[in-house]
C-alpha cells in the first residue's frame, strides 16, 4: 500500500482547494486540458489515500473538459485511470474507451491530412 506523508497530503490538499477555488467561477465553462489532467492527477492521489468521495468530486468538474484538440486522449485517460483508482469502475471504463476512441480518431485523422497533402519533389 502507498504510505503518503503529511507534506504530500497537505500540498495536494492545497491544489485542491486552489483548483477548486478557479474552478467555482467558472463552473458552467468547460474545463481546459491543462486543468482536466491537473484535476485527474489529483483524484488520482485522493483515491490512492483511500478518499474516493474527494476524487469522484474532483474527477466530475474534470469531466467538463470539453475535448476537440491533439491531446484529449490524455485528458480522457487519466480521468478514467482515476474513475477505476476510486472504484468507480463503470465511469472509468467509459473515459478509457473515450481515451482509444480518441487516439485512433487522431491518428486517422493525421493519416487523412497526410494522404491528401501534395508530395513535393
Amino acid at each position: 500500500m502507498l504510505n503518503i506523508s503529511w507534506k504530500a497530503q497537505l500540498s495536494g490538499g492545497l491544489a485542491a482547494v486552489a483548483l477548486l477555488c478557479a474552478s467555482n467561477t467558472a463552473q458552467a465553462q468547460s474545463t481546459d486540458l491543462t486543468l482536466a489532467k491537473q484535476l485527474a492527477d489529483i483524484a488520482f492521489g485522493y483515491a490512492q489515500a483511500q478518499q474516493p468521495e474527494k476524487a469522484i468530486t474532483l474527477l466530475g468538474q474534470a469531466e467538463t473538459y470539453a475535448g476537440e484538440d491533439c491531446f484529449e486522449s490524455i485528458a480522457w485517460l487519466k480521468i478514467g485511470v482515476a474513475y477505476q483508482a476510486a472504484g468507480d469502475q463503470a465511469q472509468g471504463e467509459k473515459f478509457l474507451t473515450r481515451a482509444a476512441e480518441s487516439a485512433v480518431e487522431r491518428t486517422a485523422s493525421r493519416a487523412r491530412k497526410v494522404s491528401a497533402s501534395p508530395v513535393v519533389a
